[in-house]
């Protein structure tokens, strides 16, 4: 295969606790967390609900909210262009991808207010 990120220093679950305490509750609208919130809150209002792009299938009546996961290898080249696109814009590879995604995405008809995630 291609290249592969280096394992993170800090595992997920400890970091989250961290944040955590760092931002308090989120029900307390004086709290980092809180403020935080009302923020997204504020500035994802009025995203549309649908991305507008037509489906292979219909969609289920209701949701199930299960993910998915694609494995793609890239190869070792365009891993690499990736890599450094993403230290001249002063980011991260998976920013980069992400920018893609949204670009690919917008250009299908997804329109150019996009919330993934």
């Amino acid at each position: 295969g291609g290249s592969v990120l280096e394992p993170l220093a800090v595992r997920y679950a400890d970091y989250a606790a961290w944040q955590r305490r760092v931002l308090g509750p989120a029900g307390e609208p004086d709290s980092l967390l809180g403020r935080e919130l009302d923020f997204w809150r504020q500035n994802l209002a009025g995203l549309p609900e649908d991305h507008g792009l037509t489906l292979d299938r219909p969609r289920p009546l209701t949701a199930s909210h299960r993910g998915g996961e694609i494995a793609l290898d890239l190869g070792p080249r365009v891993f690499e262009q990736i890599a450094v696109l993403a230290r001249e814009e002063g980011c991260t590879p998976f920013m980069v991808v992400h920018a893609a995604l949204v670009a690919a995405l917008s250009r299908l008809g997804a329109g150019a207010d996009l919330a993934i995630g």
